[in-house]
């Protein structure tokens, strides 16, 4: 489902952006002392490392590694002792930290333009709430002002390890302003 931002011109607007794993699974798995791994397929495309994974015996832990092509999780440490082969695991919606993170959002007239090419491009590595996952992107009314029209956006995320990750993308509006007056 793509996502729709509707801007004015020379207008200042801010992109609140709350990072949460966005999804919420269980299964019923294979343990090894750090190692969760599941014998069908096992979407982990939205899954990262620092999110919080639950088993049926209270444990509590948090996911180092995640390889979605080979379909396994590891875990750093079991608060509450490691879980059992065969107990089910819950990977719940969490916050993650983004401290050290960059943000990226660019605007293009079409999607395949070169970055170079774009009409609107905002970088972001100070961060709202960095611990609880919220940062804020920030159009200035410069930013903004840019030819009236429909336009093709993304903001991706780049974490302290480099990997890079496409949170949302869409149509971007660009209106005009009714009132530009200022006094």
């Amino acid at each position: 489902m793509a996502n729709k931002i509707k801007i004015k011109k020379r207008d200042t607007v801010p992109i609140v952006v709350n990072v949460t794993s966005n999804v919420t699974s269980s299964k019923n798995t294979t343990f090894t002392t750090t190692r969760v791994t599941d014998g069908s397929t096992w979407d982990l495309s939205q899954v990262v490392a620092g999110m919080q994974v639950k088993a049926e015996n209270g444990s509590v832990g948090t996911i180092s590694v995640v390889d979605d092509s080979n379909d396994y999780l590891d875990v750093s440490s079991w608060d509450g002792g490691t879980p059992f082969a065969g107990e089910r695991v819950t990977i719940e919606k969490v916050a993650i930290d983004i401290t050290g993170y960059t943000f990226f959002l660019t605007v293009k007239s079409t999607e395949s333009d070169p970055d170079a090419s774009a009409i609107m491009t905002k970088d972001v590595t100070s961060h709202t709430d960095a611990t609880n996952g919220q940062t804020t992107i920030t159009l200035s009314t410069s930013d903004t002002n840019v030819t009236i029209g429909d336009y093709y956006y993304d903001i991706q995320m780049k974490d302290g390890s480099d990997n890079i990750t496409t949170l949302v993308k869409g149509d971007f509006s660009v209106v005009q302003d009714i009132t530009v007056r200022t006094s």
